[in-house]
């Protein structure tokens, strides 16, 4: 799925992380796909954030 870039409106594509690692099929039809993802169903980072920490639990910045 896609997701907005932080402090941008550009959604990034899977293939923009994945074009390396997918055949050239693969990103045609995730680019003709346009996935994006359902607001109704997204958590923001910081929600996300406070679950583990909630329980006590280390939040640590995502690999990137």
């Amino acid at each position: 799925m896609s997701k907005a870039r932080g402090g941008s409106n550009r959604p990034i594509r899977l293939a923009d992380s994945a074009r390396g690692r997918l055949s050239p099929h693969a990103v045609d039809v995730f680019q003709e796909l346009d996935l994006r993802p359902d607001p109704e169903h997204t958590t923001s980072p910081d929600a996300l954030r406070a679950l583990p920490e909630a329980r006590g639990l280390p939040v640590h910045e995502g690999a990137r």
